[in-house]
């Protein structure tokens, strides 16, 4: 599957809506599917005991179902909240998927390095060198490295379409070891997770994170959009975001606009 259908995807927003009365109810639809994820994601959250951030998770949740996006600056503190956010909505649309309610999902995880659950086996040890040390001694963050290796291979073996964009070198920054376990997941799952290396050196910083565009059986456009670090770049300042919504929905258009911009300058959609 080419990468260019995540360009393809803007250019469908409009079909089929431009009457008023095909509009209003194109507006009910997108609502229906948003409170689906939504209650899915909740729903996940509340199933997890061992999660001591429960409460700021919730208030997350419900910031960006009211404003389509959340941003917060700070310590890393604020990653357990966004990580397992992450996490539960990429199990919620992996599951989804399975059910028939999406058409096609298609994500790209832009980090610095290879993605970390990509790097990490399931029901493993996390290895040190995967994190910062003051994760490794967090059992809420470290929770989020295991939940994810599992949840992002379940997102794969349903279907889901995942490009791993990184710069060029970032690979090399890995151990030996957790390049053999990427590697691995690469001829795992060979038609749905693509090694997508960029020109840059280096990730500008801000652009960090993962962009998901989901396609639903009615033929609406949803981008759920994260902004963050990887595990093994604790900063004492920087900025967390997330957004969700209907691409139509201004912020939403930006957000995937800066995004997709910047990846394809750094030559994700060369063939």
């Amino acid at each position: 599957m080419i990468l260019h259908c995540l360009v393809s995807f803007l250019a469908l927003q409009g079909n089929g809506f431009n009457e008023p009365e095909q509009q209003a109810k194109s507006e009910v639809i997108s609502q229906d599917f948003q409170e689906q994820i939504f209650c899915l994601v909740q729903g996940f959250l509340s199933s997890q005991e061992e999660i001591d951030s429960k409460e700021e998770i919730f208030e997350l949740i419900e910031q960006v179902r009211a404003h389509k996006v959340y941003i917060q600056e700070g310590s890393d503190d604020f990653r357990s909240k966004f990580v397992h956010t992450q996490a539960f909505f990429e199990n919620a649309v992996g599951r989804l998927l399975a059910l028939g309610e999406i058409q096609t999902l298609v994500g790209v995880i832009h980090t610095p390095m290879p993605p970390t659950p990509l790097c990490t086996e399931v029901a493993r040890e996390v290895s040190d060198s995967l994190l910062d040390p003051s994760i490794h001694w967090d059992p809420d963050k470290l929770n989020t490295i295991r939940s994810r290796a599992e949840i992002i291979r379940t997102y794969l073996s349903q279907g889901g379409v995942l490009y791993s964009a990184y710069p060029e070198k970032g690979l090399k920054s890995r151990t030996e070891k957790q390049q053999k376990i990427y590697q691995k997941a690469l001829s795992e799952y060979l038609e749905n997770l693509i090694d997508s290396p960029l020109y840059c050196d280096e990730m500008d910083p801000e652009k960090i994170g993962a962009t998901y565009l989901i396609k639903t059986k009615d033929n609406q456009i949803f981008a759920f959009s994260i902004k963050s670090r990887q595990a093994n770049d604790v900063q004492k300042n920087s900025e967390w975001g997330i957004w969700f919504g209907n691409i139509t929905d201004p912020l939403i258009e930006e957000r995937l606009k800066d995004i997709l911009d910047y990846l394809s300058l750094q030559g994700l959609w060369r063939s």
